[in-house]
């Protein structure tokens, strides 16, 4: 993937499933050096930090990135409320953790973490706390709590 050429987009349409027009928050696509209308590889972010899904959503999007990559993909659920994607088959959701192609994470667990890495690696000092302020947004809005059926979620 090194070589790959890559393109980042923000609510991207999925292909056209069952009349649905469907939009990805944001899609890597890591396409082949020699061709670039070639996907070789794709990352599907779905970023849910209030709202609820929709019917089918997750299971629309999986069926996107599986025809635009030749089924290589990742597909990450990222929402805002500390509970379990709703809108995939709990079947298929196993196999394709098992496969290495869904990950369920949250915000606190995904970027605290890989923004405390960055933090050390930053040269530039506006840059730095730029992403200390960052993190710290993160870690005061979406604090575990317990929900009103006494499941944790995150604000």
């Amino acid at each position: 993937l090194l070589s790959c050429k890559i393109s980042v987009s923000r609510e991207s349409f999925t292909t056209q499933i069952e009349n649905q027009n469907r939009r990805i928050d944001l899609t890597i696509e890591f396409k082949n050096p020699k061709n670039d209308k070639e996907v070789v590889f794709v990352v599907g972010i779905e970023n849910k930090p209030r709202a609820g899904e929709q019917e089918n959503q997750l299971e629309d999007y999986r069926e996107h990135l599986d025809k635009i990559s030749g089924n290589d993909y990742l597909l990450i659920y990222l929402p805002g409320l500390k509970r379990e994607a709703e809108s995939i088959k709990p079947e298929t959701k196993k196999k394709l953790k098992q496969k290495g192609k869904f990950l369920e994470t949250y915000y606190r667990k995904l970027l605290i973490p890989w923004l405390k890495e960055c933090i050390k690696e930053c040269e530039a000092d506006k840059v730095r706390w730029f992403l200390k302020d960052f993190a710290n947004w993160i870690e005061n809005n979406f604090e575990e709590v317990e929900n009103d059926e006494g499941k944790e979620r995150t604000n």
